[in-house]
């Protein structure tokens, strides 16, 4: 099946279409190989002509460093909701943002099971401050006024719980829920470009939009592992 689909007539392939597409492709990749391509790349002193994008290396730095401190205060406000202030610091006198001791972090590289990544890892709990990380955000909206009037409709919940007392569910704003959504897709479009930007060699699109956090259900094993803390 190999040679009848992949392999040219002069190595013993056979003469099917996939032939003359092979010989095709062969003929663009030498052509590609042997061509220098035109310059569009010029550098002068620490600035960097591109087509007609021009910068210097301090304004990529500055970039960057605006990059990350926007791509903070988003996962800060509109997902973790916690308030801050202007210079970025959590307001006094609010919840505070929970502590992580990522020297202390492992990870179980072994671990094939489904749905597993590092944070399953019973020995990551000593690496919080907080009791069961999980359910942090989902007790402040339980307990916290302004978050359970921005999450919850009291209004039906009450209703709901008049006529079953026995269920005791929450009735969610919706169109908060879909705005929480929201954030985090952009959360997810920050963080990639961030990742890409100071995660030492740029990745492929193809690498960096398919890395895995965590073991999938088909037994591929995940791309993210933890050594030695993070």
């Amino acid at each position: 099946m190999v040679n009848r689909f992949m392999t040219l007539t002069q190595y013993g392939g056979e003469p099917t279409p996939m032939d003359a597409i092979q010989r095709l492709k062969a003929f663009g990749m030498s052509i590609r190989f042997n061509t220098n391509a035109e310059g569009v790349v010029d550098w002068i002193g620490d600035t960097l002509s591109y087509g007609n994008i021009r910068f210097s290396m301090p304004q990529l730095r500055s970039m960057v460093h605006g990059l990350i401190a926007s791509t903070r205060r988003h996962v800060i406000e509109a997902l973790l909701l916690l308030p801050l202030d202007e210079e970025g610091d959590i307001r006094k006198g609010g919840t505070a943002l929970p502590i992580i001791h990522w020297d202390r972090l492992v990870d179980n590289a072994a671990e094939r099971k489904t749905g597993w990544s590092f944070m399953e890892d019973t020995r990551n709990r000593e690496a919080v401050d907080v009791v069961d990380p999980k359910e942090w955000l989902a007790r402040r909206v339980g307990s916290e006024r302004a978050l359970t009037e921005r999450f919850i409709d009291m209004v039906r919940t009450r209703a709901v719980l008049a006529a079953d007392p026995g269920r005791g569910a929450a009735v969610w704003k919706m169109d908060e829920l879909v705005r929480y959504r929201r954030a985090m897709a952009t959360a997810r479009k920050q963080l990639a470009a961030c990742m890409h930007m100071t995660g030492g060699a740029p990745a492929r699109g193809t690498e960096l939009t398919s890395v895995q956090f965590r073991n999938s259900a088909n037994g591929e094993s995940r791309g993210i592992f933890i050594e030695d803390g993070l």
